[in-house]
This record gives C-alpha cells, sequence and structure tokens, in this order.
C-alpha cells in the first residue's frame, strides 16, 4: 500500500511546499533573464562601429531579440516535456510492480536521482547566469541605460 506514516506524510507535505517554492522563484527568474536581461544582451549583440545607420542597428537588435527569444522558449518548452518523460522513465526503472510487498517503498533510488539531477542542474544554471552578470557589466545597472549609451561587454 501507499506509505501512511507520519515520516512519509512530512516528506510528501515538504515536496509540495518546496515544489512551490521553486515554481515562484522560477518565475521570478524567468522574468529576469527573459524579459529584462536579453534586452541588455541584445544591446550588446550589435554592431556600433559607425558601420550601419541607427536605423540598421535597431532592426539588428530586434532580429536578434527574436531570434534570441525563439531559441529560449524552444530550450523551456523541450525541458518541460523532456524532464517528465525522463522522471516517469526513472520511476519506471525502479518500481518493481503492484504485486510486490515493498510497492512505493523502493522508488526513493528515483527519487534520489531526480534530486541528484536537479540539484546538479542547479549548479550549472547558477554558474552559466553568474557568468553571464559578470561578462555583461550593464546586466548590474537599472534600464534607464539608453541604446545610444552604449553597452560594455568583458569577453573573456
Amino acid at each position: 500500500g501507499i506509505p501512511t506514516d507520519p515520516k512519509s506524510i512530512l516528506l510528501l507535505v515538504g515536496i509540495h511546499l518546496l515544489g512551490a517554492i521553486a515554481s515562484i522563484l522560477d518565475s521570478g527568474f524567468l522574468v529576469a533573464v527573459e524579459r529584462d536581461w536579453i534586452v541588455v544582451m541584445s544591446q550588446c549583440a550589435i554592431d556600433r562601429s559607425g558601420q550601419y545607420t541607427q536605423e540598421q542597428q535597431e532592426q539588428m537588435q530586434k532580429q536578434w531579440l527574436s531570434d534570441t527569444n525563439v531559441s529560449m522558449r524552444q530550450i523551456d518548452l523541450s525541458c518541460k516535456v523532456a524532464a517528465p518523460a525522463a522522471a516517469g522513465l526513472l520511476i519506471g526503472l525502479f518500481d518493481r510492480g503492484v504485486s510486490n510487498p515493498d510497492h512505493g517503498y523502493d522508488l526513493r533510488g528515483a527519487a534520489l536521482l531526480v534530486g541528484v539531477a536537479n540539484a546538479l542542474a542547479l549548479i550549472v544554471e547558477y554558474i552559466c547566469t553568474a557568468k553571464i552578470y559578470h561578462d555583461i557589466p550593464d546586466l548590474a545597472f537599472k534600464s534607464e541605460r539608453g541604446i545610444q549609451e552604449g553597452p560594455r561587454i568583458k569577453m573573456m
């Protein structure tokens, strides 16, 4: 049967609470990166050497912004499809079936593996975000900086 001991119930409630908090934080991160940072990054991506007119620069910026938003959305949607599928496969690999008297208890390995994968993904995401933040100093400034001023970018 389904575990009904207090420890299991506490863990289930904890998983749901942490999931809700993670969802809120993910939404905030999505807004910050995909809505705010991407605009600043688009300003850094265009050529400001004087070779192009202001109108051409704005058009290139809009095109880069559009292409990048499409790519980021594709990555986001792909992860939203692939992650549950991978978790389902892991659960299937670890579960020994309904007829097993330990049904439900032997899924700890799958839960642990999914948790470790999430922790590793969070570390990679943090490192990449920090690198972008340090490579593009304009991300530290408020959005009132104008396009004409020209963003600074530090390449490593």
